[in-house]
């Protein structure tokens, strides 16, 4: 007899997180589920676990497959799906006990909702609570022509789905990140995505997880991000879509340098588009430093430079990084940005949020910058 839920989950070398992962699941009060779980090549004791685990639980059914990335891991396990609602976990995070029964009602009583997520708590290695502002996920603010794209991001840790609809959307493409995005933008075609504003479970940030930050992952969901939102332009027009092909994903990721990826990633686009996606992998790379305490590379400064003297319109990207750097202490770094826009600034007023300390202030920064 098939279950209503099938539990998808793709997992690599998460032994330290597996367990408390597991339980939380069998702790659901919803409990009409199957537990598929893909190994994408662990070389751990993640396998190991998972099958003593599954000794106890017939709903857990493991796999292993070579090493070969997430998108190939959910795609082997989709072959095993036959529920007509689909939920995603990954192997570090944590799900409340409602979360299930929550989410399934809601695309229940919402018929014209096609995927659903929730608040999620952030949490570090150990369990604990990272505190962050509030985030409501505006899905109906997406826009993929604005710089950098909006994208309608609901939270993929909690993310439960339709999987008629999964599948009519084309299921998940072969991006190394952000294929969350990717799927969502070809979901609003079919229907609502919605938020359940409470949380419903935690997603664990540390070391290997995509949030977390490396000059090398941040330059990827740029490039990725926005190629993305030029595919949902192109479906906007009327005109064919780009090919996320794994063979495409394996060569735009082998490039040793961000502006290698993306001057290969310009061979797929129109010159039009070509201008945007410069443009707007740029901002988009300053947006995500905006939001973390990482400081951009002299290449990358260098790729802003170029952004901007293609399009002045990312101006304001450009000093609103500036005033950020500025406002944490990195005043050459910040010299670096505002040089490249303008020949003379004597003050930025900017309303930033100080991330560090939660606090909004408005700041008035003097930048010394030679003429």
């Amino acid at each position: 007899m098939t279950c209503k839920l099938d539990i998808l989950m793709s997992v690599y070398n998460c032994d330290r997180y597996i367990l408390e992962t597991l339980i939380s699941i069998q702790n659901q009060t919803f409990t009409d589920y199957r537990l598929l779980i893909v190994d994408d090549g662990s070389v751990d004791r993640t396998g190991e676990i998972i099958r003593q685990v599954a000794e106890t639980d017939n709903r857990i059914q493991y796999y292993r497959q070579d090493n070969a990335g997430i998108v190939a891991a959910l795609n082997h396990g989709l072959q095993y799906c036959s529920a007509p609602f689909i939920a995603r976990h990954d192997g570090d995070d944590i799900s409340y006990p409602e979360r299930f029964e929550r989410e399934l009602a809601y695309l229940q009583k919402n018929p014209d909702c096609v995927a659903v997520s929730s608040y999620v708590d952030l949490i570090d290695e150990q369990g604990k609570r990272i505190e962050r502002a509030l985030y409501t996920y505006p899905t109906e603010d997406a826009d993929a022509f604005s710089i950098p794209a909006r994208e309608p991001y609901i939270p993929q840790p909690m993310l439960m789905m339709r999987a008629k609809t999964f599948i009519e959307a084309g299921g998940y493409r072969y991006l190394p990140c952000c294929e969350d995005t990717d799927l969502y933008w070809r979901l609003k075609h079919l229907g609502h995505l919605g938020v359940i504003p409470t949380p419903l479970g935690s997603y664990r940030i540390h070391p290997n997880s995509t949030t977390s930050g490396s000059h090398k992952k941040l330059q990827s969901i740029a490039i990725w991000s926005q190629l993305s939102a030029i595919s949902e332009q192109r479906r906007q027009a009327g005109h064919d879509d780009i090919r996320f092909s794994c063979e495409f994903m394996s060569i735009l990721e082998r490039e040793d340098t961000f502006n290698e990826s993306l001057h290969h990633a310009e061979r797929i686009l129109s010159p039009s588009e070509k201008r945007w996606f410069l443009s707007s992998a740029a901002a988009k790379i300053m947006e995500m430093y905006k939001a973390r305490f990482f400081l951009p590379n002299i290449e990358e400064i260098s790729i802003i430079k170029q952004a901007f003297d293609a399009d002045p319109n990312i101006k304001e990207h450009i000093i609103a990084t500036a005033v950020i750097l500025n406002s944490r202490g990195h005043i050459e770094e910040s010299k670096k940005f505002i040089k490249h826009t303008t020949n003379y600034i004597t003050y930025i007023k900017y309303k930033t949020r100080v991330l560090k300390n939660n606090i909004t202030s408005s700041t008035t920064i003097k930048l010394n910058i030679e003429k």
